[in-house]
């Protein structure tokens, strides 16, 4: 299982249909001391977090895998 240090989220400057958010996400596997961060952009600030995460975890899972 993973646990999240830090979180942050934010909405791009630009309005309108070409707007997008970005969500930066730092995960560390829990009794380990392996970590990693992930970055997501997206239209929806939820979509953006979730490909956050999902960017954090396959990072982790390559150095894992070494």
């Amino acid at each position: 299982s993973f646990k999240v240090i830090s979180a942050f989220l934010s909405n791009s400057e630009s309005s309108g249909s070409s707007s997008k958010a970005a969500a930066y996400v730092y995960l560390r596997v829990k009794g380990s001391a392996v970590q990693e961060y992930g970055v997501g952009v997206h239209p929806n600030i939820t979509t953006a977090t979730i490909k956050a995460i999902i960017s954090a975890m396959n990072r982790i899972h390559k150095q894992l895998k070494k």
